[in-house]
């Protein structure tokens, strides 16, 4: 999905129109507008952030065509190493290689000795 993509999306989400969008985020109609009909080349990096923080996304997502995880970027700092290793080894796969890691989580997540519970019990 391209820039006004995702925005005509995040803005269907919210029930919002060009018009109603300016008024909420405080940037000109005569810019959004502009956007869809001219393009949106040689926006200014301090409108995009207007917009990336009233939609609570990141930059990088509405920007770059091949984010297409709205969450991107976002809480990533309360996960542990482990995590961030996993998940920057799952961005970095195409769909075979993350379909193939998903199985296996999900196979593992399904066998009692994996379960924390299950590992926590045995433990006392």
């Amino acid at each position: 999905m391209d820039f006004l993509e995702k925005v005509n999306l995040l803005m269907q989400e919210r029930k919002l129109n060009r018009h109603t969008l300016s008024e909420a985020c405080g940037i000109p109609y005569t810019t959004i507008d502009g956007w869809f009909k001219k393009g949106y080349e040689g926006a200014k990096v301090s409108t995009l952030i207007k917009l990336a923080d009233y939609f609570s996304v990141e930059l990088d997502y509405l920007v770059r065509p091949s984010i297409t995880d709205r969450n991107y970027g976002r809480q990533i700092e309360n996960i542990g190493a482990d995590e961030k290793e996993l998940l920057t080894l799952y961005r970095s796969m195409n769909d075979v290689g993350r379909s193939l890691m998903l199985t296996n989580a999900r196979t593992f997540a399904g066998n009692p000795d994996m379960q924390k519970e299950r590992q926590s019990a045995s433990a006392i």
